[in-house]
């Protein structure tokens, strides 16, 4: 057998409840190409298996209405059926997780990180500006009138100096962000 026809291949995926499921919808898979040899045949017939594969990879919705795995979801790996007490014992879990992190916030054990990130974002480019632009300024004339150990020196402290008000910069921005989420919990 070479294949079915556009309409009956239509018909078994509407008896399947699949999308894709009118001769139009075939056509329009076929027009943009989401069906494409092997699905089609040389005389224009479908070939329902392959055709299936084609669909179920261009619409992973309707490859999960099939009871397919979803290429984006399992990532090849094969689906596995939990039973009840599986769902519930990973739900129950899932709940214990939610519980114990919401007591952390709480007790002020945890702080939100898009705050301190966004802090800590800023100390890093204000640290990028003093190593690129402040110290190159500002010790490049003074140390050309150094020899070499004294320049050496001179640069350790000044790279010292920045990089322990970057830190003291960043411990700031924790500080704020920890008394802040105190502050909200109470």
């Amino acid at each position: 057998m070479d294949g079915v026809s556009i309409r009956s291949y239509a018909k078994s995926r509407r008896e399947r409840r699949l999308p894709c499921a009118s001769h139009q919808g075939v056509r329009l898979a076929i027009q943009r190409g989401a069906l494409v040899p092997p699905a089609i045949t040389a005389s224009g017939k479908i070939n329902a298996k392959a055709a299936d594969a084609q669909l179920a990879e261009a619409h992973p919705v309707a490859a999960h209405l099939n009871g397919e795995p979803t290429p984006s979801h399992t990532n090849g790996a094969p689906v596995e059926r939990l039973s009840l007490a599986e769902t519930r014992r990973q739900r129950e879990e899932l709940r214990l997780r939610s519980e114990t992190v919401e007591y952390h916030r709480k007790a002020g054990r945890l702080c939100e990180a898009a705050p301190l990130l966004n802090k800590i974002e800023s100390e890093a480019r204000v640290l990028r500006d003093v190593l690129t632009v402040s110290l190159p300024a500002k010790l490049g004339p003074v140390v050309c009138a150094m020899t070499p150990r004294e320049a050496t020196l001179t640069l350790e402290v000044a790279l010292r100096d920045a990089l322990a008000a970057f830190v003291e910069g960043c411990g700031r921005a924790v500080e704020r962000a920890v008394e802040r989420e105190r502050g909200a919990a109470r």
